[in-house]
């Protein structure tokens, strides 16, 4: 019966207090109010109804530009909080199974559950070394995964290999077919039609705001913000691969694995040792291009690299980890062991330095509160690093904007360099700048950081990509109360949003709401009327209403 389609008890008891947490407060994008306004238990079960009574649809996902280098972004995808939950809630259904194919390989890392049954205590993977690049709220799942993965390819470097060569996927994300994809998991998982249903619905309906269309997609897995629904579906769609590779490696090095040759793989970087000639590494490079293509994947041809012993340790820089584990808890230490890795990376980019360095910063920076006066003592340092460097500033930034936030509370000067990036051509990558603006949120209102986000708000250059940095204007100008200061400025402000209502995303919606809810005198009340009274609006006018805070 199709009242029966997913079991809605079920589907509200699946929803973990840990997923609800950060969708709610920990994500890169934080709500107006974080979601206060949602009961979960009640929304929960009133999405349950919808999935059951088919009139469930996936909500048109905003861009967050995640910066690479050389102006490339990532562009990982704000889902609403209804996708969020049915992603999590689909993959925690399917996950013992697609866990366990992937495990059949040796040394494949990165497929571990959202909810990982821990054998340590969650303390101890504080001891554990980890790229903070990739890590996201399964943190201690993460921490041991990366941890083995590495000291694997440090074993690696100390055996008697002759040459070590390391493959990138191209596009891994964006080329996984989605019917290859349906099939795999079908095959895999054969007791879940409902649900595998229910995701592939999901999979080939989720659109971005300024590309949707009503045809499905048919390639791709949306690299979404929580991060771990879409890892593990990618790692999953390699087990093929895994399997398929070592058969071939076997063929052509002989049975001695770990001996004569060995495989890992992290999500899609590929690591092959063996002993033999390097024109072995161009048939190992042939023989993987094959089997990828029958996953309609191709190997990324500019990351390909065939090392001796000695560049693989190079390139793992496990001098450097070494150094930055014994040195942990000597912040002074540290910060030297940065900046020397801050000059590795001018003179190779070829090896691992920036995940020895982003750990090292990560440790740092999380303890500004102790080592307070250690820290500002460089405050030069840190603030080139985030300007210069936008490939820092990822999913694990708080622990960075911290640091930014101290050093910019105590130092005018600093606060206009961080401006004048902010204002200037060079503030190309929206997270950054997403972070920036934030931290002076929490500082004592200045008039330049009003006039110039304002600047920003008014300006079409900044539609698409940088529609947060819209966010935090409307939250700069409630907090600050700048309503008091600039009548002007608030005729303008309604005006302007009169006009842009009907393109606002959801998130933005709120935001304004509350604003307009907030003003004295009622100021707000007929543009509330006139453009925001929508069904999807009506919980949280009602909640602001209601609310002490709010309210007032």
């Amino acid at each position: 019966m199709l009242s029966k389609y997913i079991l809605p008890k079920d589907f509200v008891d699946t929803i973990d207090e840990s997923l609800w947490r950060h969708v709610l407060g920990e994500g890169v994008i934080k709500d107006v109010n974080n979601h206060a306004d949602v009961k979960k238990e009640a929304f929960l079960y009133e999405l349950a109804r919808r999935i059951n009574d088919g009139i469930y649809r996936p909500q048109a996902t905003k861009i967050i530009g995640f910066p690479k280098s050389k102006g490339v972004i990532r562009p990982v995808l704000h889902f609403g909080l209804e996708d969020v939950v049915v992603y999590y809630y689909c993959i925690k259904k399917l996950q013992d199974s697609l866990v366990a194919k992937i495990n059949t390989t040796e040394y494949c890392f990165g497929g571990f559950r959202l909810t990982e049954k821990m054998t340590l205590h969650e303390t101890s993977t504080e001891n554990m070394i980890y790229d903070p690049e990739y890590e996201s709220f399964v943190k201690y799942a993460f921490r041991k995964s990366w941890s083995d993965y590495q000291n694997l390819a440090k074993q690696l470097s100390l055996g008697s290999f002759d040459y070590y060569m390391h493959l990138d996927i191209a596009h891994f994300y964006d080329a996984i077919p989605l019917g290859r994809l349906e099939h795999e998991v079908r095959n895999c998982v054969v007791d879940s039609k409902n649900i595998i249903d229910l995701l592939f619905y999901l999979l080939k309906n989720v659109k971005t705001q300024h590309n949707y269309s009503y045809t499905e997609n048919i390639v791709g897995i949306p690299q979404e913000e929580v991060g771990e629904m879409s890892r593990l579906l990618a790692n999953f769609y390699l087990s093929y691969f895994d399997s398929k590779i070592v058969e071939e490696l076997k063929i052509l090095f002989g049975n001695s694995k770990g001996i004569e040759w060995q495989y890992t793989r992290y999500a899609d970087d590929l690591w092959f040792a063996f002993k033999g000639e390097k024109s072995d590494a161009l048939r190992v490079t042939q023989i993987v291009s094959q089997v990828l293509s029958d996953l309609s994947l191709h190997l990324n041809e500019s990351k390909t690299k065939i090392m001796t012993p000695l560049e693989h340790s190079t390139h793992w820089c496990f001098n450097y980890w070494d150094k930055i584990t014994f040195a942990k808890f000597d912040i002074e230490k540290l910060i030297i062991i940065l900046k020397e890795l801050y000059l590795e990376k001018d003179n190779d980019e070829e090896t691992r330095w920036f995940s020895a360095f982003n750990y090292a910063l990560k440790i740092v920076a999380s303890s500004i509160s102790t080592n307070r006066a250690s820290i500002l003592a460089e405050s030069s340092f840190f603030i080139d690093i985030v300007l210069h460097n936008p490939q820092f500033v990822g999913r694990n930034n708080r622990s960075l904007a911290e640091l930014v936030k101290e050093i910019l509370r105590d130092s005018e000067p600093y606060r206009k360099v961080v401006l004048e990036y902010l204002s200037g051509p060079d503030a190309i990558y929206p997270l950054v700048s997403f972070v920036l603006w934030e931290v002076f949120l929490d500082l004592p209102y200045e008039e330049a950081i009003y006039q110039a986000l304002s600047k920003r708000f008014y300006s079409e250059k900044w539609r698409d990509l940088w529609w947060y940095e819209r966010c935090i204007f409307l939250n700069y100008y409630l907090v600050k109360k700048i309503y008091e200061l600039d009548d002007m400025g608030l005729e303008k402000l309604l005006k302007h949003i009169t006009s842009i209502a009907d393109t606002l995303s959801d998130y933005e919606r709120r935001y304004v709401i509350r604003l307009l809810m907030r003003l004295p005198d009622l100021k707000g009340s007929e543009l509330l009327n006139l453009k925001f009274s929508e069904f999807r609006d009506k919980r949280l006018i009602e909640y602001i209403k209601t609310s002490k805070v709010g309210g007032k």
